[in-house]
């Protein structure tokens, strides 16, 4: 926001000006004059770059030099200035207004020796902006046309920035013409700008003069107080709104405070959003998982309810009564996931079967093949059991030694079956000879 910090403000003024007077329409530096090409030999190049360093650094040190620079500095270094000092104070900002060192480094193109540095993309716009925004003295604003100016980009190409247009482009041009505009209507900063420039500029501009409907004196560049920050690793520009005093939201007074709440503002909305979102669909999974539990819950009061009004006792011979043989069938499980559902199976029966420690002589024959091979698994959890053990400890430790949770049910019988002979102390197997 503040003018004598703006880049854009300053780069503006100074492209038009070099382009335009001839200097700058051939040369491949941005801020010294040139002959050599792209094409020239690396050489002849580096000499030149070299040369223009050197120009600036020379510059630089005749300002430092004249009386009516003021060195405001105290404390140890007071008096200390070189060229170096441009690199110095910016670094000396960011690291001043806690700014990351890393992102200090990346907005200064410095290369870092680490792995991370290596490996990571050279394009990152949030540790950029973040840097660039604490050398943005009042803060980030963007140049914008007002409504109602009469005043179009191409307009703002021709008659604004044409040099910058002819050496860099339109898009070059129209980002650079707001900013240059600004300064040759705003009163404070209209000397910065050179007198020929500006009175071009103010002459094209009163040739349109009938297509704007602002009021008299009123500049056509509204310069927009915009907060910067980072949303999963993209950067989000957010307008402050201007007040009701047509003021664009610039920090007045106590404004740094309002612009400081209004970021907090738009973060806790989106965050709000987002939680809401999140929350639904939490919600959503929660309702589905109810709605499973209460049909399973209807399931087992069904199946319990038809078990007693049956009777649910034996008959004389060993004998199921029809009923409950019907409600609940001597069958085992096809595929049991885990050793979990097979000690279900055992205790309390799976799919409304009859649970396998009530089997007959005569059911289990009629299921022996799957009896007989599931009842290692059985017997040594209800030995552990004897133990003083819950069953889930059992089975956890069962998995432990049998290739750890999520094995197949398959290999930790093969693995029992392996322990009865070799003998495993912390299932409470011993070895059987022979």
């Amino acid at each position: 926001m503040d003018p004598n910090y703006c880049v854009l403000l300053a780069l503006a003024i100074w492209l038009e000006h070099w382009v335009e007077s001839g200097e700058g329409a051939v040369s491949q530096w941005l801020f010294s004059d040139g002959i050599t090409t792209r094409n020239s030999e690396v050489k002849a190049q580096k000499k030149e770059a070299d040369r223009c360093k050197k120009g600036l650094y020379d510059a630089l040190a005749e300002v430092f030099a004249d009386e009516r620079f003021v060195l405001t500095a105290t404390g140890p270094e007071a008096g200390r200035l070189g060229v170096h000092s441009t690199k110095k104070y910016g670094t000396t900002v960011c690291k001043g207004r806690g700014i990351k060192g890393a992102h200090t480094d990346y907005r200064a193109r410095w290369k870092r020796k680490d792995m991370q540095s290596h490996y990571a993309s050279t394009f990152l716009p949030w540790p950029d902006i973040d840097a660039a925004k604490a050398l943005c003295f009042g803060g980030i604003c963007i140049y914008k046309l007002k409504e109602g100016c009469g005043l179009s980009d191409e307009w703002l190409i021709e008659h604004v920035t044409p040099a910058i247009r002819a050496k860099f482009g339109d898009g070059v041009a129209a980002v650079l013409a707001k900013p240059l505009l600004w300064a040759c209507l705003d009163g404070d900063c209209a000397e910065m700008v050179p007198e020929y420039i500006r009175a071009r500029i103010i002459t094209a501009l009163g040739e349109v003069s009938d297509q704007n409907n602002l009021p008299d004196g009123e500049n056509v560049i509204d310069k927009v107080y915009t907060i910067a920050r980072e949303v999963e690793g993209e950067v989000i520009f957010t307008e402050v709104p201007s007040d009701s005093s047509g003021n664009s939201g610039a920090p007045v007074g106590d404004g740094e405070w309002k612009n400081a709440m209004f970021a907090k503002v738009v973060s806790t909305q989106r965050t709000s959003i987002d939680t809401q979102n999140s929350l639904t669909c939490h919600m959503t999974d929660v309702s589905k998982r109810l709605k499973r539990i209460e049909h399973n819950m209807q399931r087992s009061e069904m199946f319990r309810t038809s078990r007693a009004a049956g009777g649910g006792g034996r008959v004389a011979g060993g004998g199921v009564p029809a009923r409950e043989e019907r409600l609940n069938p001597a069958n085992l499980s096809k595929c049991p996931k885990t050793i979990y559902d097979l000690w279900i199976e055992y205790t309390t029966g799976l799919g409304g079967n009859k649970a396998a420690c009530e089997f007959t002589q005569q059911e289990r024959g009629k299921v022996r093949y799957k009896y007989c091979r599931r009842k290692i698994v059985w017997d040594t959890i209800s030995n552990m059991c004897s133990r003083n053990m819950s069953a889930d400890v059992a089975i956890d430790r069962i998995y432990l030694h049998c290739g750890g949770v999520g094995s197949p049910v398959n290999k930790v019988i093969a693995d029992l079956k392996r322990f009865r002979k070799e003998g495993n102390p912390a299932l409470f197997i011993t070895a059987v000879a022979g």
